[in-house]
């Protein structure tokens, strides 16, 4: 009975379940920036757009960068010894450690009984004789050259020079091998999900950044104005973040939409707090309206099949129901 002494739901046990609340999203919670999850999801063209992928030839464009024309060779003449489904330029040209290693292997064919064989089996075809008395002569004169830009281009092996020591060729890999592939800094995958979803990655970090020292700077702030009632006012921040989270966590992933919302609760949720902290009558029923307006204008897309806006009605109705949970039971213990 003394913890509920004072009119409120004990802050310990509020805390206590949203922390547990928190703990199991962290351990499930994944996050996902696909941004096609957050387009309007119609199926008919989702439908389509598989039937034409599946219809013609799936290929990946993947950036290869060297420190050398000759460098950049070396490298994807490895990566096609790899994987048979790599084109690259390699298959028009070659390092100087590739062409010397050529040479080695046709030093150990014997090209005159190659080409008296020739000639004996041509001969008994019906061909004049010495008309293979030349075949393969060209190999005696074969040197290296460097490889005609032009030419690399014109079939679709774009390269450049991107300053000094450094070189950039495009390749291609069919789409059922582009993940054997080990991607760096060197070796890119020009897959546009995947450029976007790890720039989506990039922000997230500044924003959870963001978030945690707002987060800690509104914490501070509370226990100045508040001092002993501070507890109080942060629950209704720390109960709906943890409800929020653990409805995620079961659905699988969060977007930076569902984020961008959140901020939206914290904003509301801190004028909640400071208010129940020091709970009358008339505020209760301010802070019950205003809850109500809100779930109007941002709630209510928790109904649109479009995704982004989906996901910032559900992220704010979820707010908005854990604090009228939260706000109901302390009124009734008020009473």
């Amino acid at each position: 009975m003394r913890a509920l002494s004072t009119g409120f739901v004990d802050p310990k046990i509020v805390s206590g379940i949203a922390l547990l609340l928190l703990g199991f999203a962290f351990s499930e919670l994944r996050f996902s920036g696909d941004l096609r999850q957050l387009d309007y999801q119609n199926d008919k063209l989702l439908s389509l757009q598989e039937q034409i992928k599946a219809g013609g030839p799936d290929e990946r464009a993947v950036l290869v960068y060297g420190d050398s024309l000759d460098a950049l060779l070396l490298k994807m003449e490895g990566i096609e010894k790899e994987n048979a489904s790599f084109r690259s330029l390699a298959r028009i040209s070659r390092s100087k450690k590739g062409f010397a290693d050529y040479m080695k292997a046709l030093e150990t064919i014997d090209f005159d009984l190659l080409r008296k064989t020739l000639e004996l089996e041509a001969v008994k075809a019906g061909f004049r004789p010495g008309t293979f008395n030349d075949a393969y002569r060209f190999l005696d004169h074969l040197r290296y050259s460097e490889l005609d830009l032009a030419v690399a281009k014109a079939l679709g092996f774009e390269t450049l020079q991107m300053g000094e020591g450094r070189w950039m060729s495009l390749a291609f890999i069919d789409a059922a091998h582009s993940g054997d592939l080990a991607y760096d800094n060197g070796l890119v995958l020009l897959d546009a999900s995947t450029l976007l979803q790890k720039g989506v990655e990039e922000v997230l970090k500044q924003l959870v950044l963001i978030a945690g020292v707002t987060l800690g700077f509104i914490s501070l702030l509370l226990l100045y104005l508040l001092r002993k009632r501070a507890f109080v006012a942060f629950n209704y921040i720390l109960f709906p973040l943890g409800v929020i989270a653990a409805v995620l966590a079961v659905e699988g992933s969060f977007s930076v939409m569902h984020l961008f919302a959140l901020v939206i609760v914290m904003v509301a949720a801190i004028d909640y707090g400071i208010y129940m902290s020091d709970a009358q009558e008339e505020t209760d029923e301010a802070i019950y309206y205003a809850m109500l307006t809100t779930f109007s204008g941002f709630g209510i897309f928790v109904f649109s099949h479009i995704g982004a806006l989906h996901h910032i009605g559900l992220v704010i109705a979820l707010g908005i129901a854990s604090t009228f949970v939260l706000q109901t039971f302390q009124k009734l213990i008020q009473r």
